[in-house]
């Protein structure tokens, strides 16, 4: 049992360097855990948000003039028909420059139907956008992702999602979930061994990615 436990007490402190040699290159603030219960601080919320949820590696600052959060955060899920499984993302939040009216979320194939499937059941108003309608925007793009979003918002996707930002999330940010809502984008990447240049492909995916959103607002000016 003694080498069980330091297996485990190595490896949060291999996943705490990690993070923090993410800190130091992108000159984020460190705090550790958090509580969603007790602490004081910004909730990151999105399709992984539960009652039973823990965050922790929690990093705030701003990366080329954007707020960003980095997180990890562990669930244990239950399914109907299997036994409960515990589950880790990295979540990186980027703050946009306004609000903007959607909820979309944007499902990478690579990931565990059964998993992403249940954890929409929190959100029944998530539909799934059209697979043909997805593949006329880009077919990469749609072979490598599954579109969420409201009824209402269905509308709003070929704006948000162009051809050509279709084309480079399908050929270079497939092993990504991505979700907008508000006037927050979340990276996140289903992962037990978060590694600074996955989180670093993050950033390069989600500082991108915002930036593609920010620049079709009227209001923005760079």
């Amino acid at each position: 049992m003694p080498f069980y436990g330091f297996k485990l007490t190595q490896k949060r402190l291999d996943t705490k360097k990690t993070y923090k040699i993410v800190c130091d290159r992108f000159d984020l603030v460190y705090f550790g855990s958090v509580s969603q219960h007790s602490d004081e601080h910004q909730m990151v919320r999105g399709f992984t948000l539960s009652p039973t949820h823990t965050d922790r590696h929690y990093c705030v600052g701003t990366v080329a003039g954007k707020d960003v959060i980095l997180l990890e955060r562990t669930d244990t899920i239950s399914f109907p028909d299997k036994p409960s499984k515990k589950y880790r993302w990295v979540v990186l939040q980027i703050d946009l420059v306004k609000p903007i009216a959607v909820h979309i979320l944007l499902n990478g194939n690579c990931h565990d139907d059964t998993l992403y499937s249940t954890l929409l059941l929190r959100h029944r108003t998530m539909q799934l956008y059209d697979q043909f309608a997805v593949s006329a925007i880009d077919r990469q793009f749609a072979s490598a992702f599954r579109v969420y979003a409201p009824l209402q918002h269905m509308t709003d996707i070929a704006h948000l999602l162009t051809p050509e930002t279709a084309s480079v999330l399908g050929h270079h940010f497939k092993q990504f979930d991505f979700e907008l809502f508000h006037d927050r984008l979340l990276v996140l990447a289903q992962t037990d061994t978060p590694t600074p240049a996955k989180i670093e492909k993050m950033f390069q995916a989600g500082l991108w990615l915002a930036d593609e959103i920010n620049n079709r607002h009227p209001e923005h000016k760079p």
